[in-house]
């Protein structure tokens, strides 16, 4: 008799504990969109960072640790869209960049955007609109600004697509066009999408 209570009890508490955890996994851009996470798993990530200290060109980037249970390791890294750590959204850039890495989510709304990775890939960087069918794979190392359209397409962000991307607030539009942006003035841009994205609620 005691021992069926306290096996009950035991299975009671150890519900309690788990299901404290909530979910900090995006399976795809709909949950992520929603921002519905679907599952939890125990994890942490860690800030790395790479390129020249004194100029434009440092760019920093985060990677899992910790992954428990190990059998999530793998999704975690190449399959799952994205997560939550500590109050913050990341993106997984291997599907898009080939690398186990994360990035940063610098704004989610309408537009959301990002600074993010180097590709090589001459196929993605014509997906991606960085380069035109037949030009020469451009190099991004550093600051390389993305945007993920409503529909969860990822596109490179430059002046000449968020130009287009603003075209019906005509204050923003006059705005960029008075700026002469160019394509490394990655913050500014995100600054315009983050005053688009605020009339778009």
């Amino acid at each position: 008799m005691y021992k069926i209570i306290f096996a009950g009890l035991f299975l009671t508490i150890s519900t309690i504990c788990y299901g404290q955890n909530p979910p900090n996994v995006f399976k795809t851009y709909n949950e992520f969109k929603e921002n519905k996470p679907s599952e939890y798993v125990d994890f942490s990530i860690e800030l790395w960072s790479a390129g020249n200290l004194t100029n434009f060109k440092r760019r920093t980037y985060y990677r899992i640790k910790k992954v428990a249970p190990l059998s999530k390791r793998k999704a975690l890294k190449k399959e799952v869209w994205g997560v939550i750590f500590e109050g913050s959204e990341y993106i997984n850039s291997f599907p898009y960049s080939g690398l186990c890495e994360y990035d940063y989510i610098q704004g989610k709304g309408y537009y959301t955007y990002f600074n993010g990775k180097q590709i090589d890939s001459y196929d993605m960087q014509v997906k991606l609109g960085i380069i035109k069918q037949g030009e020469k794979i451009k190099q991004l190392w550093g600051k390389s600004a993305y945007v993920i359209l409503p529909d969860g397409t990822l596109k490179w962000l430059n002046p000449e697509l968020l130009k287009e991307l603003i075209s019906d607030n005509k204050i923003l539009l006059e705005e960029l066009e008075a700026q002469n942006l160019k394509e490394e003035d990655v913050y500014k841009m995100f600054e315009i999408l983050k005053r688009y994205n605020s009339t778009k609620k």
